[in-house]
């Protein structure tokens, strides 16, 4: 979070981008952690700590990890994904549950807002 709060997300992900390139990597398992998330978006996790990634931190990373496994000049592909770190006893009417459905959507290519052109 110290390097995501002074960069930002989109510049963490593509540092993440870089390095995955420098180390020639094909393919990628990605693992998310619910409990990266902020509580009040993911309170029905084991370890819930204040300052999280925020609702839309969590969406842009999912989008633009889309983008980087369907860029067509892209070498990766998915190998696979596991999402954990969910507790439903202490969840809230599945909150946890849903905000990860959501992310997982992002990541097979649903946005939030939609795409806009870029400004000149």
């Amino acid at each position: 979070m110290y390097d995501i709060d002074r960069r930002g997300i989109v510049e963490m992900v593509q540092r993440i981008d870089a390095w995955l390139k420098r180390i020639g990597a094909k393919k990628l398992w990605i693992s998310f952690d619910v409990d990266s998330l902020d509580p009040f978006l993911a309170p029905g996790t084991g370890t819930a700590v204040r300052g999280g990634l925020t609702y839309r931190e969590m969406h842009v990373m999912g989008e633009m990890l889309h983008e980087l496994l369907q860029n067509p000049g892209s070498k990766y592909s998915l190998a696979g994904l596991d999402v954990v770190e969910i507790n439903p006893i202490v969840d809230t009417n599945n909150a946890t549950a849903k905000t990860a459905v959501e992310w997982i959507a992002s990541l097979f290519g649903k946005t939030i807002l939609g795409r806009s052109e870029p400004l000149p």
